[in-house]
């Protein structure tokens, strides 16, 4: 199993949100499929948890169809580098030796904001 996958709980706590807001990530298919993985339990993408945090904190500002086509564009840019991961994740991007800068209105800003990251332990 790849080290970047991660238990619903796992990724809830990076992802400021609750478990039960990962579960329906998964169940109703908010991120495109390479984000997660139901083989031997639910496990969600590290890389993903900016993605879930995103949806969820800026649901009063965004309709859910303005963040489910913010997710697709932003997914299409997370390359398997930024995974790390192996050449499968992110394998479809074109976007993989390009460097983007996103401008968010200021009213985003905090809802990309309260994601956590993990310390290396290694």
């Amino acid at each position: 199993m790849c080290a970047d996958l991660l238990t619903p709980a796992e990724a809830a706590v990076i992802a400021s949100v609750t478990v039960r807001d990962i579960n329906r990530v998964i169940d109703e298919k908010i991120l495109p499929e390479r984000f997660y993985s139901s083989e031997d339990g639910r496990r969600i993408r590290l890389a993903a948890c900016p993605l879930v945090g995103f949806y969820f904190h800026a649901a009063k500002a965004l309709t859910a169809e303005e963040r489910l086509r913010l997710i697709g564009r932003f997914s299409e840019r997370i390359t398997s580098d930024m995974a790390g991961c192996g050449p499968r994740f992110g394998a479809n991007s074109k976007h993989r030796h390009c460097r983007h800068t996103l401008i968010l209105p200021r009213e985003l800003r905090p809802s990309l904001a309260p994601t956590r990251t993990i310390p290396n332990e290694g």
